[in-house]
């Protein structure tokens, strides 16, 4: 199922106005997106709006509560590649950025089912990262 397109405007809205640096904007577009696409049914539609906020509150240096609308996205953002791209890189950022990269490295065997992409080959494969595929 695709973005319903008041979603995908509201959404488009919230990322011009995050990079123009207008965060108040930014998270009010947002959450209307994610409201929106809830009273629709619109499971892509509230991940990537949960994403957004998760980006959002990085960018303002709230990283619990990115953590929490990215963790919240990958409850809907299962039938959609790149919903679930998006959520991932975004929670591999915050790792980074807080040191906390076998957290990650932890959280994503839990979520995937010990099958996640190896950073040596271009496979899905049980080494979670490791050199030793």
């Amino acid at each position: 199922m695709e973005i319903s397109p008041e979603v995908n405007l509201l959404l488009e809205q919230s990322r011009s106005l995050e990079i123009s640096g207008d965060f108040p904007q930014a998270l009010c577009k947002a959450q209307q997106a994610l409201e929106l696409a809830q009273s629709h049914g619109d499971e892509e539609g509230t991940a990537r709006a949960l994403t957004y906020l998760g980006i959002i509150h990085f960018r303002l240096g709230n990283y619990s509560t990115s953590r929490a609308f990215a963790q919240q996205s990958l409850n809907h953002a299962d039938s959609n590649p790149r919903s679930r791209a998006e959520t991932l890189l975004l929670l591999g950022t915050l790792a980074m950025e807080e040191d906390s990269l076998d957290d990650i490295a932890a959280a994503s065997v839990s979520k995937m089912g010990a099958f996640v992409p190896c950073i040596i080959c271009p496979r899905f494969t049980r080494c979670a990262g490791s050199s030793i595929c």
